[in-house]
């Protein structure tokens, strides 16, 4: 009768917990261009949100705003299933010449 009050008071015990369907990886990259919500690698969109921290190759916090474009970076994101990356890190390597802080407004799918 203990064992099964216990398992009744506590139906996970003996149970593996379900995996994550979330993966976080980190990767140096080029950043193409952004919108007013994402970065755009290649054709990929990366999802910006208001926790997603930028930091710019001076070491200061930036907004998306002021992340110049193309530029290389160290991003951290999740991926989650059936959704774009969210970017929740990103670390400015390199500015190239050509580099613009203009983005497109449109926003993205």
């Amino acid at each position: 009768m203990p064992l099964l009050l216990l398992l009744v008071s506590n139906p996970g015990i003996g149970f593996a917990k379900s995996p994550s369907k979330d993966f976080i990886r980190s990767r140096l990259v080029r950043i193409d261009g952004k919108t007013n919500s994402a970065l755009i690698l290649k054709e990929r969109h990366f999802t910006v949100t208001e926790s997603t921290t930028m930091v710019a190759v001076n070491g200061k916090k930036i907004q998306l705003s002021d992340l110049p474009v193309p530029c290389e970076a160290e991003v951290t994101y999740r991926l989650s299933m059936d959704q774009d990356p969210e970017a929740l890190k990103v670390m400015v390597k390199k500015v190239f010449p050509h580099s613009s802080t203009i983005w497109s407004p449109q926003e993205h799918d």
